[in-house]
Formats: structure tokens, C-alpha cells, sequence
């Protein structure tokens, strides 16, 4: 059985060696490793392995290192689930144990998993519960098209087993997911069919949902050809998020509503509903929808002619270095080839289109047909019939309702064009024929009446809610003229009542004005005496002053010296040839430095008595291991309390950071081994500090008693303990621990001597 350090230290090598988009950030690094390192076996726990776990599978570059500690956090989730008897987290834990197998298409070992749950809810006679179980095994599926049959049986037997219980939410879930996998399917009649009833079933209920349901449709019309039909449920959308004051997915439906005006060739409307998503966008904190986005701006901009302003654009969104997944890179490539080729610079939008292409190797059939759309469009712009054709004939030959009837009508222009520059002219008449057939069912004078009447109604309903919005607002401002004009009459009566009030404190004024005049001449008498005493104190702290000022110089000075006494080391060591004597010279740079260092933090804070050691241990660890060089080899684990030292203990507690350190460096790790060096100083009560140093190489020779061995690290540290007072313990369990237990009592600086 694994252990949970074990566990944690695979997992989070694993993430350290991801690429910088994959990622976590340092602080969730750190709550991993403080969770993680918990000795604790709660409900808590399962959740973070499980989420930990879940991150993993989803990292873009699956190594078998990656491969093996994803699946060993679900199973110890699995595990620790199971000891705690709680059924809700082994049910999850069976889940993202099955997952992991669908995404490695060993279908068998993840459809296992799912049944263990789905068998248990039927022998406990729990229809809803089966119900979800099933779904949930329909929506883990990989939805590629070897699994659409499996994927819709596992629906069905969902959505009979919710009809069942009458659980209508779920239904709605469930009928959802089926008309997504009918959409990617490319059964857009289905699927509008299986939107539809859930439509139904969300006005019915109030499902505050129903805007996702408006998405949906509306893509099925832009897939269509239909672009009514997606303009009418695109402006649904909005009415609905608006309506609701809904802002967090108001974005979106805006980038669907300026895709829609794209299309249909109003490029002013659909650049003004596009910056509404984005500004949308940012002040969520995010910098841009998606690639889908940015593309669609700057094609906006390619139509308006503003090919420079459109480049400058994605160059800015490109240098933010965005963590963009694999479809979002082939948008990118593609969106920049369409700027280049606008300015003429085919090279390189070549170049663009052809990376394009590579990254939709990579993702799924439906989402590449995009770059091979703009990679086709590219080669006959440029006349380069015979680099076009084939990627035209996968757009052709993709399944129906996959490529949009905008785009398809496009292809069949394109193709025209192609055949005809080679000669086949009976083809080329058929293509046309298509293009136009295609045209004609999408831009007729009804459907843009129609159109335009969709728009004019939406705008009118917007001036509606505005005019209602006045409306309440001059109500709001009557309201206010009323309470203003109480307040005014208040007023009024409130300053007679002050007049009469002010005659009687005149009176009263003038009986205190006579006793103020004595009390003045007294005053008088006291600021004499203050002025005085200021005079005083204004000098003490000018010396107060000059003192803090000349501790700071002492200490710089002290520091600058001991940097001359570190360089002079440092020359005599470059004309020495004996190793030993290389080795005891670089020793007492390393220690000198130790004591330099303390002298530098204290002239550069505010504390001139105490050092500061969590930001001090940490910057003599650093520059031991660079000394050494083994930044590449040997890591460290420092864990400081915020504490605060006199000068009299830190430097004896420096130095035996600093021997402690030097000997592992030297002697834990031969031959460039890899390890780690720990060191925690903390506070068990408020006069005792514990200090530990460890490591984990090779250990201490087997013949040597640290306790009398005469080597000068070790008596540096026994004899710098004793200086402390404090109680020194050196033990070997997997490398060498020194432990010294000290109080704070500030030693005589005239106990500091050399050891």
C-alpha cells in the first residue's frame, strides 16, 4: 500500500513537470502539500484526492508517470471512502476510477466500475438514484463516434427511470445531454426535437436554466443555415439573462448574438455586441472569452479593411500567455494566417494555416473541420487550386449538419472554383448549383423582412423597459420633493427654536467669559513650563536618533568588514592547489558570510536588536547550495516560525545552520545524488525554540561518534550549542537529524568566543 507521503510526493513531482500552462499555482501547490501531509483520514481528504486526482487526468501531456499517480489517487480515495463506510464519496470515487479507464479506451474496466453503483441502487430499489447512476455513465463516455450508441442506450434507460420518479429537473439534465450528442452528431433535426421538449418541461417548472436551452437552439440554427432561426433564439437568450440580471453567463449569449450579426453581414453590429461580451468578460477577471472570440474580432476588423489593427489585437491577446487548450491554439494559428494573408504576407500566413492543421490533428473531427476551412479558403484566394482540394473534400465529406450551412455553402463556391481551374466543368456546374441552392434557402427577401422585424422588436421591448425604468425613476424623484419639503418646514421650526436657545447661551457666555480670563493667565503660566519640557524631549529624541543611526552605521561597517575578511578567503583560495585546503578556505567564507549576513539584515530593517530568521535561514540555505552547486540535485524544506532573535543567539544559531548545512551538502549526497535538506525552527512554549536539521543522504560513517568526533563542523556545532545552553541530539533514521532544544535568554556577548 502506498503511503500518503509517498502519495504526495508522486503527485506533486508529476505537476512540478507539466508545462507552465498545466500548472498549479504556487499557492495550491502549497495547500496540496499541507492538506495532503495531514495525518488524517476524513471525508476532507477523499474530496482533495479526488480533486487532485481529476486535475491530473485533465493535464494535456499524459505521461506514464502522470498515468500511474492519477489512477493511485483515485484508488486511496476509493480506499479511505471505503474505511470511513461513506457512501456518497465511494460513489465518487468509483466513478473517477471508472472515468480514468474511458479516457484511456479501456472500456470494459471503467463500464465495471459505474455498474458496482448502478447495482447497488437496484438492489436497494432506489430508481432516481439508478436513474443519475446511468447518467452519469453516459455523460463520462468519451464522446467520440465508437461511443454515441453506448452513450445514448445509458440516456435512455436515465431519462425512463426519471420519468419514473418524476424528477423533472433531472429531465431536463438528462434531455439536454441527449440533444448535445444528436448536435454533435450532426442530427440537428433530432436534437432541435429533443431541445424542444425540454423547453417545454423548463417553462413548465420555472428552470432558470432555460437560457442554455436558448443557446443550444441558436446554434442549431447557425448549423443550419438558419439564421432566423438562430437570430431568434440568440435574442431569446439575451432577453432572458438581461431580464434575470443575470451578468455571468450574459457574455456569452452576447458572443453568440455577434456571431449570428456576423453572419449575417452586419460586421458594425455584431463589433458593438462583441465588445459588450468583452467588457463583460473583463470585469469578471477574465481577459477574453476564448480564442472563438478574439477570431471573430478580428475578422470583423479584416472585413472593415483594418488588417494592422486587427494583427495588433491578437498579438496582444497571444503575449499574454494564456493557458489556451488545444482547440484554442488552432483557432489562433488560424485567426493570425487570415491577418497575414491580408497583408499580403502569404509566407507567413502559410506557415500560420499549416500549424493550424497540425494542432487539429490533435482534437476532435467536428472542431478541425475549422482550421481546414481556413486553410482552403487561404490556398484559393491565392490561386493554389491543387493545395486546396483536399482539404475542401474533407469539408464536403464530413457527416451532414457537422460544417455550418454558411460554411458549407462557402466550400461548395470554393470547390466551383477549383474544379473549374482544372478543367472539370460538369463538376464545377453541380457545385455552383449547390452554393447557390444553399444561398438562396439562407438570404431571401422574406427571411430578411422577417429578420428585421425580429430586431425591431427586440429593440422596441428594450426601449419599453427603458421608458418603465423613467418612469420609475421620476416617481423615485417626487417622492424625494415631498420629504425635502418636510425637512424644509422642520428646518425652519428648528431655527427659532436655535434663536432662543442662542439668547440663553449669551448669557451663560458672558458669566464664563469672566471666569476664562483668570483661567488665561494660568495658561499662561503652564505653557511656559510645557515649551520647556518640549525643549527637552525634543533633544532626547534627536539623541534617541543619532543613536539608531550610528547602530546601523556600526553595523554596516561590521558587515562590510567581514565581507573584506570573506574576498581576502576567497583571493588566498584561488592560488591554493591542495583540494582539502580549497575546501577548508571556501568553509570559512561560507561562515564568515553566516555572521555578515545577520549584521546586513539588522542595518537594513527597523529592529536593530533582533533578527528577523525565517527570510535569514532561508538566504544562507540558498547560498550554501549555490556554493555548492547543487541548485539542479538537492532540494530544500524550510519551515520558520515568525521569530524574532537578539544578535547574541542568532549568531551562534547562523553558524550551526551554517555547519549543519556545509556537511550535508559535502558528505549526504556523492556522486551528484539527489536529496533534500529540512530544516523547521519553532516555538513549542514562549521561551523555547526547536531547531532541526535533516537530510536525507547516506548518512553518517558507521565508525564516527558524532558526540566526540574532533572534525571542526561537528565541534563547531557541540561547542556552539553549549553557547545557546541549549541540548543537542544527532540521530540517523534515512540521513541524519540534529535537533537542539534552546531557550531564549540572551547570552553575555562576552560568552560569543571562538570555538
Amino acid at each position: 500500500m502506498i503511503t500518503r507521503k509517498q502519495l504526495l510526493i508522486l503527485s506533486i513531482w508529476c505537476l512540478l513537470t507539466q508545462p507552465a500552462q498545466a500548472q498549479l499555482s504556487a499557492p495550491q501547490l502549497d495547500s496540496v502539500r499541507h492538506q495532503l501531509n495531514r495525518n488524517r483520514s476524513d471525508t476532507t481528504q477523499v474530496k482533495l484526492l479526488l480533486e487532485l486526482g481529476k486535475y491530473m487526468l485533465g493535464l494535456p501531456s499524459q505521461t506514464k508517470a502522470n498515468l500511474d499517480s492519477t489512477l493511485l489517487l483515485f484508488e486511496q480515495a476509493l480506499t479511505l471512502s471505503n474505511r470511513l463506510g461513506d457512501q456518497k464519496w465511494k460513489e465518487e470515487s468509483l466513478y473517477q476510477v471508472g472515468t480514468y479507464y474511458f479516457r484511456h479506451n479501456k472500456l470494459a474496466q471503467g463500464r465495471s466500475y459505474f455498474t458496482q453503483v448502478i447495482k447497488a441502487y437496484q438492489q436497494a430499489g432506489n430508481v432516481g438514484q439508478e436513474g443519475k447512476a446511468w447518467f452519469r455513465l453516459g455523460a463520462d463516455l468519451v464522446k467520440i463516434e465508437e461511443n454515441y450508441t453506448e452513450i445514448l442506450t445509458a440516456y435512455a434507460h436515465a431519462l425512463a427511470l426519471t420519468i419514473q420518479v418524476g424528477d423533472r429537473q433531472q429531465e431536463v439534465i438528462i434531455r439536454s445531454a441527449i440533444g448535445e450528442l444528436h448536435s454533435i452528431q450532426g442530427k440537428l433535426k433530432e436534437s432541435e426535437q429533443e431541445y424542444m421538449r425540454t423547453l417545454t418541461i423548463q417553462k413548465a417548472i420555472g428552470d432558470k436554466s432555460i437560457y442554455k436551452t436558448f443557446f443550444a437552439l441558436s446554434n442549431i440554427g447557425f448549423y443550419r443555415g438558419d439564421l432566423k432561426f438562430a437570430l431568434f433564439y440568440a435574442l431569446k437568450m439575451v432577453r432572458n439573462l438581461e431580464e434575470n440580471g443575470n451578468k455571468g453567463k450574459l457574455d456569452e449569449a452576447y458572443f453568440r448574438l455577434g456571431n449570428v450579426y456576423f453572419e449575417l453581414g452586419q460586421i458594425n453590429k455584431s463589433i458593438d455586441t462583441y465588445k459588450k461580451s468583452l467588457a463583460i468578460s473583463r470585469q469578471k477577471g477574465q481577459v477574453i472569452v476564448d480564442a472563438g472570440m478574439a477570431k471573430k474580432l478580428a475578422r470583423a476588423l479584416l472585413k472593415q479593411g483594418k488588417a494592422k489593427e486587427a494583427l495588433q489585437f491578437l498579438t496582444a491577446i497571444d503575449q499574454k500567455n494564456l493557458p489556451l487548450v488545444i482547440d484554442d491554439k488552432m483557432t489562433m494559428a488560424e485567426s493570425f494566417g487570415e491577418c497575414y494573408a491580408a497583408l499580403k504576407q502569404y509566407k507567413r500566413a502559410e506557415a500560420y494555416y499549416l500549424e493550424s492543421i497540425e494542432w487539429s490533428k490533435k482534437t476532435a473531427s467536428w472542431v478541425a473541420q475549422v482550421a481546414n476551412m481556413g486553410i482552403g479558403r487561404f490556398y484559393v484566394a491565392t490561386k493554389q487550386f491543387t493545395k486546396a482540394s483536399p482539404f475542401l473534400q474533407k469539408l464536403l465529406s464530413a457527416p451532414q449538419g457537422q460544417v455550418p450551412a454558411n460554411i458549407l455553402m462557402e466550400v461548395h463556391l470554393m470547390t466551383f472554383k477549383v474544379d473549374s481551374a482544372a478543367g472539370r466543368y460538369v463538376s464545377a456546374i453541380a457545385q455552383y448549383q449547390q452554393y447557390k441552392a444553399l444561398n438562396d434557402s439562407m438570404f431571401n427577401a422574406v427571411k430578411s423582412r422577417q429578420i428585421n422585424e425580429m430586431e425591431i422588436q427586440y429593440e422596441t421591448q428594450k426601449k419599453e423597459q427603458q421608458i418603465q425604468l423613467l418612469t420609475e425613476k421620476e416617481q423615485r424623484q417626487q417622492s424625494e420633493l415631498k420629504r425635502a419639503q418636510t425637512t424644509r418646514y422642520g428646518f425652519i421650526a428648528g431655527a427659532i427654536l436655535l434663536v432662543s436657545l442662542l439668547g440663553v447661551s449669551y448669557n451663560r457666555f458672558r458669566l464664563k467669559q469672566r471666569s476664562n480670563q483668570l483661567l488665561e493667565s494660568q495658561k499662561q503660566e503652564i505653557n511656559l513650563k510645557n515649551d520647556s519640557l518640549q525643549e527637552v524631549l525634543t533633544e532626547k529624541d534627536h539623541l534617541l536618533a543619532e543613536k539608531e543611526w550610528m547602530l546601523k552605521e556600526i553595523h554596516h561597517r561590521v558587515k562590510n568588514n567581514l565581507q573584506i575578511i570573506s574576498s581576502l578567503l576567497h583571493s588566498q583560495g584561488v592560488y591554493l592547489t591542495d583540494h582539502s585546503a580549497q575546501s577548508a578556505i571556501r568553509e570559512s567564507q561560507n561562515r564568515v558570510h553566516a555572521m555578515a549576513l545577520i549584521h546586513q539584515k539588522l542595518y537594513q530593517s527597523d529592529q536593530l536588536a533582533n533578527v528577523e530568521l525565517s527570510e535569514y535561514i532561508d538566504e544562507i540555505v540558498d547560498y550554501l547550495i549555490t556554493s555548492f552547486d547543487r541548485q539542479d540535485t538537492v532540494r530544500k524544506q524550510i519551515e520558520v516560525a515568525p521569530i524574532g532573535l537578539d544578535i547574541t543567539l542568532a549568531v551562534p544559531l547562523g553558524l550551526i545552520i551554517n555547519e549543519a548545512v556545509t556537511n550535508s551538502l559535502k558528505h549526504a549526497f556523492p556522486s551528484g545524488q539527489n536529496g533534500f535538506i529540512a530544516i523547521t525552527l519553532l516555538k513549542p512554549d514562549s521561551k523555547t525554540y526547536r531547531l532541526t536539521i535533516r537530510d536525507n543522504g547516506i548518512g553518517l560513517p558507521a565508525d564516527l561518534n558524532p558526540n566526540r568526533s574532533r572534525t571542526l563542523g561537528m565541534s563547531l556545532i557541540r561547542g556552539l550549542s553549549k553557547q545557546l545552553r541549549g541540548t543537542l541530539q544527532i540521530d540517523q533514521n534515512d540521513g541524519v537529524q540534529i535537533s537542539l532544544l534552546f531557550t531564549a535568554d540572551r547570552i553575555d556577548r562576552g560568552l560569543i568566543h571562538a570555538v
